[in-house]
């Protein structure tokens, strides 16, 4: 898994044909349940931050983890943004301490 991620290719693939549907039609399905902002998300597994992004700019404290370095520090330059290592299968946080939680539909530690 991280070595199709170290690849670098998943921006690009939500940029354009098909990818660009999954990242319109991801948005539209994800703000229906979110709480209004502001409020605080974990976002697991969304690599360079292609859903924390917006997510941060609708006002949301985003607190992103994925398990690859690559993904990690990219996502850390996003304003609204805080990113760090780990695994969706253990979590350093408590339960209930976010007030919605995401996790990317291809993330493999979900």
């Amino acid at each position: 898994m991280r070595a199709y991620y170290e690849r670098d290719e998943e921006d690009g693939r939500l940029g354009q044909g098909v990818g660009l549907l999954e990242l319109v039609r991801t948005k539209e399905l994800v703000r229906r349940h979110l709480p209004p902002a502001p409020a605080s998300i974990v976002d697991v597994g969304d690599g360079t931050g292609v859903h924390a992004r917006w997510l941060a700019e609708l006002g949301y404290d985003v607190d992103l983890v994925d398990p690859v370095p690559l993904h990690v520090g990219r996502a850390a330059e996003i304003p609204g943004v805080t990113a760090v290592l780990g695994d969706a299968r253990k979590l350093d946080a408590a339960d209930e301490s976010y007030d919605s939680s995401s996790c990317a539909g291809r993330c493999t530690t979900c």
